[in-house]
């Protein structure tokens, strides 16, 4: 199974037939029944309109940058064919900026059709040949989306190959770059996690930030988003080739744009998580709060505190050994190493600490959390990176670094990895 991680295929849309989410929200919105409802086939023309919001804006206007100027360019149709079984609405706009190999860049504004093999959103603006490996490019697409189709509430997915924080390809002078997401083949740039804050900061922020890519949801991506997005949705592990249903996402939001922010990322991950169940697939989805960051901070440094004092070396080699990693196996799920240094530390205060750091993160951190597949039934809906060889230092120029201490534990314990463990005496 391709997966989106460089440099095999990632991506995308495979339609599926609905299935019931296994919960629903409050405030007015029934998101098993909006699930149930999204469309299986093209429906009739206009029957997702709804009355205008007030003062004429829309409810919601969702962005997807679609970076398929590498090898990805094959899904990039399809998936354009699955917005347009929902297409924009009264109180929904569904707008893509599409880039496709050896082709100029557009921007259209997605209408139903029932054309599932064919394309037929018009063209709003041809922008030529644009870098979408800047992340100028990407505020840029916000910033006109805001002006053109505002809205009470605002979505912004990148579509692309990802790998968190970490460095991904050699810049071709022998040193390598650090990495995050939208890798443009023609010119050879990709947006760097601090200049997606950038771009998001530079747009106005967003109201849910979306990876439709690998490896994305990591407190370090997260946590440079915090100003910029109140609610991040993304997967701690690679996704599959068939990536995400749009139709199945976006017609519950159709049906039911009064949704709230959380509630989207909270749909997304029962949508997700619902369309490969059906498959037998391997995935991850989680959905954030990015506005809790700053309580979350105090929570994590008071724990790698108690684990300096501690110094229990055996016990981290065993729950970095065990814990639950990713396909690049420097990230783990942080709640999934937290509880196992707690189910075997012999300090009641580490313990104590890392109960309040997981209690947090699954109560308040991460609104919703999926998986299917045996092999990442341990993720709890937040990956952290704790590499068990040498520490990149690459990772002092995020804004998590800074404020954390979490740089100085992850150096600890790559070190305690490459110990020569002492050998146990008998009694």
């Amino acid at each position: 199974m391709a997966i989106k991680t460089w440099p095999l295929l990632c991506a995308l849309a495979l339609s599926l037939p609905p299935v019931a989410a296994a919960f629903e929200f409050d405030q007015g919105v029934d998101v098993k029944d909006a699930l149930n409802s999204a469309p299986q086939s093209a429906p009739e023309p206009g029957d997702l309109s709804v009355q205008a919001a007030p003062s004429g804006r829309a409810k919601w206007t969702v962005m997807y940058f679609i970076n398929g100027k590498n090898n990805l360019v094959s899904y990039v149709d399809p998936d354009l064919n699955h917005m347009e079984e929902v297409g924009s609405t009264d109180r929904l706009k569904i707008l893509s900026e599409i880039g496709k190999s050896g082709e100029s860049v557009k921007r259209r504004r997605m209408e139903w059709d029932d054309q599932p093999q064919t394309v037929t959103s018009p063209v709003a603006v041809d922008l030529g040949a644009s870098d979408m490996g800047d992340w100028k490019t990407l505020a840029a697409f916000g910033k006109w989306a805001k002006a053109n189709y505002p809205a009470e509430h605002y979505l912004l997915s990148i579509w692309n190959h990802g790998s968190g924080w970490l460095q991904q390809r050699p810049r071709g002078d022998g040193e390598w770059s650090t990495s995050g997401i939208s890798y443009d083949d023609e010119t050879g740039h990709h947006i760097k996690t601090t200049e997606l804050a950038q771009a998001l900061a530079a747009m106005g922020g967003v109201d849910v930030y979306a990876s439709d890519a690998c490896l994305m949801q990591m407190a370090e991506v997260s946590y440079e988003l915090r100003n910029v997005a109140k609610v991040v949705v993304g997967s701690e592990d690679n996704e599959p080739a068939v990536g995400w249903n749009y139709a199945r996402y976006l017609g519950p939001l159709a049906r039911n744009p009064q949704m709230s922010p959380q509630q989207v990322g909270q749909a997304y991950v029962t949508a997700f998580q619902d369309s490969y169940a059906l498959l037998g697939l391997t995935t991850t989805v989680s959905s954030l709060n990015a506005e809790t960051f700053r309580r979350f901070i105090p929570l994590i440094n008071a724990w790698t505190v108690e684990m300096f004092e501690a110094d229990e070396k055996e016990l981290v080699r065993t729950a970095r050994r065990d814990v639950q990693s990713y396909s690049d196996s420097d990230n783990v799920d942080l709640v999934d190493f937290v509880e196992r240094i707690g189910a075997g530390t012999r300090r009641a205060s580490v313990r104590r600490a890392g109960q309040r750091l997981t209690d947090f993160v699954r109560r308040r951190l991460v609104t919703s959390n999926a998986s299917t597949g045996e092999r990442v039934a341990g993720s709890t809906g937040l990956a952290i990176y704790l590499p068990t060889g040498s520490f990149n230092e690459d990772y002092a120029q995020l804004a998590w670094a800074r404020d954390s201490t979490w740089p100085n534990f992850a150096r600890w314990v790559s070190h305690v990895m490459s110990e020569t463990p002492t050998p146990k005496l008998k009694s």
